[in-house]
């Protein structure tokens, strides 16, 4: 379904970021307002026709996507805090990610966040996991209390058999009741999903008690991702926003959290062979003098598709040689609440 509504007031702190150096002298346009620091107009970046996404959908995972589709999509970028976000907002229903769930590879059992966060969970610690999915991290940890929140009903019934207490519902609701109750809040790869990241991320700061960490693993911008295209998984109605490193770092300390860390995950052996292939069509692309498209019905034809898995050859050898010296697909913010 769409919606184009979105809450205007600005989140104190980031919407200053407009006036930092590296946003003087950018044209900041008409157009919606960012969903994360509420700052009026943003710069178109690429459009994505409608009819393509869909097309790109089927082919590469057999998903129909929803019947309500725009004809258009724009990815905006905007020119204070520099998120990413797709207007208009056009969010995946239940069957949309049930769908998705059906691929071994959509619920990874490792990641390099899972570590990250678990350094600084210890036996005392009362743990909130916002979109907890099948429980892969909860069981990695030792601490005194562990919930989760997760609003697919399989992916919660299967934690709830191993034993997790593994809740559906949503975090604006489980605040009400639960608001600093927990030491370590941690969202993995949950925040590119919500249309409404401002009111989402406040909730889950709500819930972190004084002294506590809130923890957030997005996929970064910064990272191989930007150069992607046909990334379907990185596209409407699967993702809403995209995030640079400066985004997550300034949403943390607009919230006022002290940033303990921002950490860039090296390349993943599962990352390695997507990364090489980014490098490959970027390549192309030059070759070719084209254009950089979100979609690009090009590299989705056959003969391009073996060109680019040909070129990605000699990137993936490198990158096998150097990968924990490359910038991997995710980063992770850590915040302190005063």
């Amino acid at each position: 379904m769409t919606n184009d509504s979105r809450d205007t007031k600005p989140l104190p702190g980031i919407a200053a970021a407009a006036t930092a150096p590296e946003s003087r002298g950018r044209e900041v346009p008409g157009g919606p307002s960012c969903p994360l620091c509420g700052l009026g107009g943003s710069l178109p970046v690429a459009e994505v026709p409608g009819d393509a996404l869909r097309r790109l959908w089927r082919s590469r995972l057999e998903i129909e996507v929803p019947a309500e589709w725009p004809p258009r999509f724009t990815l905006r970028e905007c020119a204070g805090c520099t998120l990413r976000f797709y207007d208009p907002v056009c969010v995946g229903a239940g069957e949309f990610y049930s769908r998705l769930q059906r691929f071994a590879w959509y619920y990874l059992e490792e990641k390099d966040e899972y570590a990250l966060a678990a350094r600084r969970i210890g036996p005392d610690h009362a743990v909130l996991e916002v979109g907890a999915g099948r429980g892969a991290f909860a069981r990695r940890i030792a601490c005194a209390s562990y919930t989760g929140l997760e609003l697919s009903e399989a992916a919660a019934r299967e934690a709830r058999e191993r034993g997790l207490d593994v809740r559906v519902e949503s975090i604006e609701v489980f605040v009400r009741e639960r608001a600093g109750q927990f030491d370590r809040v941690c969202l993995f790869q949950v925040l590119e999903h919500v249309p409404n990241p401002r009111e989402f991320l406040r909730a889950c700061a709500d819930c972190v008690g004084s002294g506590g960490l809130l923890i957030v693993s997005v996929p970064s911008e910064d990272s191989f991702l930007r150069e992607e295209t046909n990334a379907v998984l990185n596209l409407p109605p699967h993702h809403q926003t995209r995030w640079t490193d400066r985004a997550l770092a300034a949403a943390l300390t607009a919230l006022g959290f002290e940033l303990l860390e921002l950490a860039p995950e090296p390349l993943a052996d599962h990352h390695l062979v997507n990364c090489a292939r980014a490098r490959a069509q970027t390549t192309l692309r030059r070759l070719l003098r084209r254009d950089y498209r979100l979609v690009d019905p090009l590299f989705a034809m056959l003969p391009m598709r073996a060109a680019v898995a040909a070129a990605s050859l000699p990137y993936e050898r490198r990158l096998r040689r150097s990968r924990l010296l490359t910038r991997g697909h995710s980063v992770t913010a850590i915040g302190r609440k005063p």
